[in-house]
């Protein structure tokens, strides 16, 4: 077997344990808020963002039509967990964030992953904190290796 393919099977394996040990807290918390996927889709987006975010921008990074979009958006506002209001360059334009109470049902929801990390590391023999530190280090401080799929990619040498 090539190296990167078993590389590419181990991680997999891995990372499936790991978000296997949270995911069914996690997912549980969310379907007893009644929300769909793409309304979680769109929390988690919203966490994320730096600013808050014009309808249609949200509509394209989640792959939806705007008035699909619109819908999930209207009722996640109705819910407190996110708020929506006009540009002020530009009263046509409806900017959308999250709220202090959709921050918090998505720290919830990630809880349980944090907690599966925080079990791991713990399991971890001292001698390879270190090792596994510099080898993650490396690779978050390179720009293109988590680059989105649609980005170039290095070329292989």
């Amino acid at each position: 077997m090539a190296e990167r393919d078993e590389l590419f099977e181990g991680l997999e394996q891995f990372l499936q344990s790991l978000w296997t040990l949270a995911e069914r807290e996690g997912l549980s918390y969310l379907a007893d808020r009644d929300l769909s996927l793409t309304q979680v889709r769109t929390l988690l987006m919203l966490t994320m963002a730096d600013t808050a975010l014009p309808v249609n921008q949200i509509a394209d990074r989640l792959d939806l039509s705007a008035p699909a979009a619109c819908r999930n958006i209207h009722r996640l506002v109705r819910l407190g967990l996110l708020e929506r209001r006009e540009s002020r360059e530009d009263r046509r334009v409806r900017l959308v964030s999250i709220t202090a109470k959709g921050r918090d049902m998505v720290d919830r929801h990630q809880e349980p992953r944090r907690a599966a990390l925080r079990t791991f590391i713990s399991r971890l023999p001292d001698d390879e904190v270190g090792a596994f530190n510099t080898v993650l280090h490396r690779l978050l401080a390179s720009d293109d290796l988590l680059a989105p799929s649609g980005a170039p990619q290095p070329v292989a040498h």
